[in-house]
C-alpha cells in the first residue's frame, strides 16, 4: 500500500491562503481515485491511502509540480481491517508517510519517499 502525506509549504507566512476544504476537494477531483480518500488530518496537512503504483505516482507528479506542497509517500503495509477513514488508518505506510513528509521539510526537497529499503 502506499499512504500518502502531504503538508503544504509554507503554511505559517501563508495562513489565510490556505483554504484546506477546497484544497481536498480539488485533490478529490484532480488526482485519481484513492482507497481512502484524502482528509485534512492536520491543520495544513492532508492525508490519502492508495493501493495502485501508477496512481500514486500520477499524484506525487502533479503535487510536485504545483510546488505547493512537501510530499510523503510511504510504502508499505496497512493494518486490517481498513477503516472508512484515512485518519483512522494505521500500519508502515502511514509511519513511513510521516517520517518522509518531516524529511521532505527538513531538506528542502518536494517529495521523499520512505520505505525505500
Amino acid at each position: 500500500m502506499f499512504a500518502l502525506t502531504i503538508d503544504r509549504r509554507d503554511s505559517r507566512g501563508r495562513a489565510a491562503e490556505l483554504h484546506m476544504g477546497r484544497q481536498r476537494t480539488a485533490l478529490q477531483e484532480e488526482l485519481p481515485r484513492p482507497v481512502l480518500d484524502w482528509e485534512i488530518s492536520a491543520g495544513d496537512e492532508l492525508q490519502a491511502l492508495y493501493d495502485d503504483a501508477a496512481a500514486i505516482v500520477r499524484a506525487v507528479l502533479a503535487l510536485a509540480d504545483a510546488g505547493h506542497w512537501h510530499v510523503g509517500v510511504g510504502i508499505g503495509a496497512v493494518d486490517d481491517p481498513l477503516p472508512s477513514s484515512v485518519r483512522e488508518a494505521t500500519g508502515e505506510a502511514f509511519v513511513a508517510a510521516r517520517d518522509a513528509v518531516n524529511a521532505a521539510k527538513e531538506r528542502g526537497r518536494p517529495v521523499v519517499a520512505g520505505n525505500e529499503d
